[in-house]
């Protein structure tokens, strides 16, 4: 007989978000996203309001007769039994500290005293400082051995056989972490603790970056002391130190003579942190409030169960690869990626002329689909790597043709150049001055414009000679945008559209401000931002993806920026997948013919090859309005196939 696991289920994902208050914040009139993870998390409220409400009616010094001393007491008792429900241990040993780096300094000074000259101490290269320094100045105050275990760069796992090699009689202590903070290796802690307990020696274990991703059990882990940090699972900046109580009892702990002797109290020196310590408790009850269970353990379990399943889900994918050992290390695509990286910087380094800021990273949100999108390939049919963008400094203190002639390279096994800064946008392409001159061609150049005075351009886009012929409260009224509805404005500009479409929309509505100009999506931001709007979300986006969720989208609208699109077939694809079911896409774009406004003539798409060009892609044409004086306005649909002999609905003035 076979027995089906089930996964159990996490609440939705909105709910999870309503419980933090950081999520609600908002920069440059966009929302935020928090990717520091080794930095730290964000807390929910219930972290927030455990705090506040011992700080306001219970807050006092321990071990006291009276009721708020007599309270911290049994506050701070009840956060060890949860905290102990947590790591699988007892809540005699579990002792709180400022941090996990002054937990472990304090620990080390208490086992260096039992400890001998040429003792020795395993550290590895895969260890975050704080796991290795207080050993190293331990070493260096006692006379002590420290030996460093390596790493395999290609695959970010620990070097066993070395590990094996670097245990010995004189070996007192293996420290090692359980997952690395840099590379997110989990180490076999179970293997390296049968190791050192077979050669006498103790096992210290830095769980900081583990405990927020897989639930401790100690007795599992083999540890006999192991330290984790609160501001990683969403509590507060509090140190936990789980420590073996036979081991602490026998400990010379350096202590004030009126503190406590027995363990964990003696691990704790001065007065805590009572109000770190509860919402480090109030954390722990927040993991388990998510899953369901006969205890806080099992509830907890479930959490953690429930976590690991959601990495399946289609649009998330984890770094690293299960290994045969049981080992997820960091992969090689990691390592590949981090050397492409170097490679991309090492030009620029060549190049400078100036000192200038650092520039920032940006990963296409392709490294972060499933794999329904295949990887792109060469002319040859060979596969490339995926690509990361270098988004590096905009050529301050350079001249335009300086700029320009600086490109920011696609990273893959085959390099492409493409421009540094791209200021043009994908908006609308308007020569107020005069008439564009025909031109039987555009190339490809051309098709993707750059401007070397965005901010003349961005004045252009918002003339007001404009709504003369773009009609903007007309095309309104055609669209009729619904309240709550999510609309994609592609190549958004300086947001001529983008801010009428969030009117329309209203608060529980959103606009995806798409374009690949940073300078527009700059300038935008700051609009956004002295406007309060709140419902607008810019998106710095690729010439030929706009970079959004699937089945996020109820319209595409694409004012005078198709014919700036390279791969229209690879774009219309995306827009598909990201349409809701019964979404649009809008096409409005000037008539090819000779216009005192707009593009060159060869830029332009006629309405026919367009229409012809929507119907391979899989649309229909659903409705066409022709009040427009110089452009059309298509309106294309997914919903339905039209029967034979029908016809779009027709509206002009």
């Amino acid at each position: 007989m076979t027995t089906a696991l089930t996964t159990p289920a996490l609440p939705s994902v909105e709910t999870i978000r309503s419980r933090f208050p950081a999520l609600e914040r908002r920069h440059n009139g966009a929302p935020v996203a928090y990717f520091d993870g080794p930095g730290g998390t964000q807390v929910p409220q219930s972290v927030v309001d455990a705090m506040s409400d011992y700080l306001l009616r219970h807050n006092a010094n321990t071990h006291w007769a009276y009721p708020t001393s007599i309270e911290t007491d049994a506050l701070i008792e009840a956060a060890r039994v949860t905290v102990a429900d947590f790591l699988g241990g007892r809540p005699s040993e579990i002792a709180f500290g400022a941090n996990m780096t002054t937990l472990t300094f304090h620990l080390g000074r208490a086992l260096g005293r039992r400890w001998s000259r040429g003792d020795e101490i395993v550290v590895t290269e895969l260890d975050h400082h704080a796991n290795v320094d207080p050993w190293r100045q331990l070493a260096n105050e006692r006379g002590l051995a420290v030996k460093a275990v390596p790493f395999r760069r290609q695959t970010g796992q620990l070097e066993m056989d070395a590990l094996a090699s670097a245990l010995g009689p004189r070996t007192r202590l293996v420290a090692i972490g359980a997952a690395s903070n840099a590379l997110g290796t989990i180490n076999d802690v179970r293997r390296v603790a049968d190791l050192a307990h077979a050669a006498g020696a103790l096992v210290f274990v830095d769980a900081v970056h583990y405990a927020p991703h897989a639930l401790v059990d100690v007795t599992a882990l083999g540890a006999d002391f192991l330290a984790c940090s609160a501001y990683k699972f969403y509590g507060p900046h509090v140190g936990v130190l789980w420590a073996r109580q036979a081991l602490v009892e026998v400990l010379d702990l350096p202590k004030l003579g009126p503190a406590p002797d027995g363990s964990p109290e003696n691990l704790e020196t001065g007065t805590q942190n009572h109000e770190g310590i509860v919402g480090a408790a109030a954390a722990v009850v927040f993991l388990a409030s998510l899953a369901e269970g006969s205890s806080r353990r099992a509830r907890l379990e479930g959490a953690f169960k429930a976590w690991a399943g959601a990495r399946r889900a289609p649009l998330v994918r984890t770094a690293g690869a299960r290994r045969g050992d049981g080992v997820r290390s960091a992969t090689e695509r990691a390592a590949d990626a981090d050397r492409l990286i170097r490679r991309a910087r090492r030009p620029f380094r060549r190049r400078r002329a100036c000192p200038r800021r650092a520039g920032r990273l940006r990963l296409e949100r392709r490294l972060l689909r499933d794999d329904r999108r295949g990887a792109p390939r060469s002319r040859h049919g060979r596969r490339r790597a995926r690509r990361m963008r270098l988004l590096h400094d905009g050529g301050r203190g350079r001249s335009p043709a300086r700029r320009r002639s600086h490109g920011v390279e696609s990273l893959g096994r085959t390099k492409v150049k493409k421009p540094a800064r791209v200021a043009g946008s994908l908006a609308f392409v308007l020569a107020f001055a005069a008439p564009a001159s025909p031109q039987a061609a555009a190339t490809p150049q051309e098709m993707r414009h750059r401007h070397d005075d965005p901010m003349a351009y961005i004045a252009s886009l918002d003339d007001p000679k404009r709504d003369a012929y773009q009609k903007p409260d007309e095309v309104m009224k055609a669209l009729a945008l619904r309240e709550g509805e999510v609309v994609a404005d592609i190549g958004a500009g300086s947001g001529y559209f983008a801010l009428r479409f969030a009117r329309a929309v209203g608060n529980r509505g959103r606009v995806y401000a798409v374009d690949i100009s940073p300078d527009m999506v700059r300038h935008l931001n700051r609009r956004l931002r002295d406007a309060r709007v709140r419902n607008v979300f810019t998106v710095l986006s690729d010439p030929d993806d706009p970079l959004l969720l699937d089945s996020s989208v109820d319209r595409f609208v694409i004012v005078d920026t198709w014919h700036h699109v390279e791969d229209q077939a690879k774009y219309l694809a995306l827009m598909k997948r990201m349409l809701k079911p019964g979404g649009q896409v809008v096409h409005i774009d000037f008539q090819k013919r000779e216009l005192p406004i707009g593009p060159p003539l060869g830029m332009k798409i006629a309405r026919d090859d367009l229409v012809k060009q929507m119907q391979g892609a899989g649309f229909w044409l659903a409705a066409e309005h022709t009040f427009l004086p110089y452009q059309y306005f298509l309106v294309f649909t997914l919903a339905s196939i039209p029967t034979a002999g029908s016809r779009p609905n027709r509206t002009g003035h």
